[in-house]
């Protein structure tokens, strides 16, 4: 999918969280301090604002499309806060538009499934969300001006380069189960 959306200085900006997100999630350079809490990993090393920026980035793209895949995400007066807080490269507060991350996993293969999925809206806690699937992980945005719950907020990206990551079985996620189970049927998910 392509759309013509910035200008080559804004495109530049956005390359450098986009390379940064690479170096965490798909070529990782900076050996990074991870701890596993159950279903949960405890992330820290990580640099607040390029992921945050680059989070911001993925979700207002997200919302400014006029692509059909992405007519779900209607951020509504947000988008022009989004828009101004990547202009300026402010990532902003850590508990606004802040995002939870789910790895999914397929049974008990190391590796994440790697999918895109349309962009959806949700409750998150009882709060305006958006699920966003995509780099072997399910991203709840929160997009309120309304705080999430301590709990939810605990789990995002912290100032302190910290974060929680959850990983989920993705044939257990109601969302992402017939999505999977069509994979399963086209012999396209990961091998033991």
């Amino acid at each position: 999918m392509r759309e013509y959306l910035l200008c080559d200085d804004c495109e530049q900006k956005l390359s450098v969280w986009e390379g940064y997100a690479r170096t965490i999630f798909v070529q990782p350079l900076t050996p990074l301090e991870i701890r596993r809490e159950n279903s949960m990993l405890h992330v820290a090393g990580l640099d607040y604002a390029k992921l945050k920026l680059f989070e911001l980035s993925i979700l207002w793209r997200a919302g400014v499309s006029r692509l059909p895949f992405f007519a779900k995400c209607q951020l509504g007066p947000h988008a022009e806060t989004l828009r101004r807080q990547l202009d300026a490269s402010d990532p902003g507060d850590s508990d606004r538009y802040g995002a939870l991350m789910y790895g999914l996993k397929v049974g008990e293969l190391s590796e994440t499934l790697q999918v895109i999925t349309e962009p959806r809206p949700v409750r998150g806690f009882g709060i305006k969300a958006y699920n966003l699937t995509f780099g072997g992980f399910l991203w709840m945005y929160f997009v309120s001006n309304s705080d999430p719950p301590l709990l939810a907020r605990q789990a995002f990206l912290r100032e302190d380069g910290s974060r929680f990551i959850c990983v989920k079985n993705a044939l257990e996620m109601s969302n992402l189960q017939q999505f999977a189970n069509e994979l399963g049927r086209l012999g396209r998910l990961p091998r033991r």
